[in-house]
């Protein structure tokens, strides 16, 4: 009985054994290498930008600094944005 439970206590060890080999083989090969796609990704829409010909910046009535891209409205601007790019080549209009 005791030559029973040492023989199969044997092969639930080596399969244990095995089982944690592969596993630590799959985790070292699948850092090697990366699958990507051969060509860049896609440009996506909505993204806009500001330099001096599609942008200006306007001082409202109420001294806040609107910013403009493209003719239309895109959010106001702090005092302090106005020195960082690219906000600090755009036109400032009144």
């Amino acid at each position: 009985m005791e030559n029973i439970a040492c023989f199969s206590f044997r092969y639930v060890i080596r399969f244990v054994v095995h089982c944690q080999t592969m596993f630590m083989f799959l985790c070292i090969t699948s850092y090697m290498f990366v699958l990507q796609p051969a060509i860049p990704p896609p440009m996506l829409n909505g993204f806009y930008q500001i330099n001096a010909e599609t942008a200006y910046i306007e001082v409202t009535d109420d001294s806040k600094y609107a910013l403009y891209v493209e003719g239309h409205f895109f959010r106001y601007l702090l005092e302090d944005e106005l020195q960082v790019t690219p906000h600090d080549t755009l036109e400032i209009r009144k």
